[in-house]
């Protein structure tokens, strides 16, 4: 497993944390989100062998936040 953290920005609630993680939640390789938006950011764990980070930035993005560094 590997550790990363992204700077997402749009995320002004615990609303928005909970957006995230929703929309993460079934994502092949994912095996943790932790959205923090007073940080601007989500610390993910990660199964490096089966995720798809675009995937990912992709479901972040559609949920209306912007990916600025991963």
């Amino acid at each position: 497993m590997s550790m990363e953290t992204w700077t997402v920005e749009g995320m002004s609630c615990g609303g928005c944390e909970a957006s995230v993680r929703r929309v993460l939640a079934d994502a092949p390789g994912l095996v943790s989100a932790t959205p923090d938006h007073a940080a601007d950011r989500v610390v993910l764990e990660l199964d490096p062998e089966r995720v798809d980070r675009d995937e990912l930035a992709r479901r972040i993005e559609r949920a209306g936040f912007d990916v600025v560094a991963r």
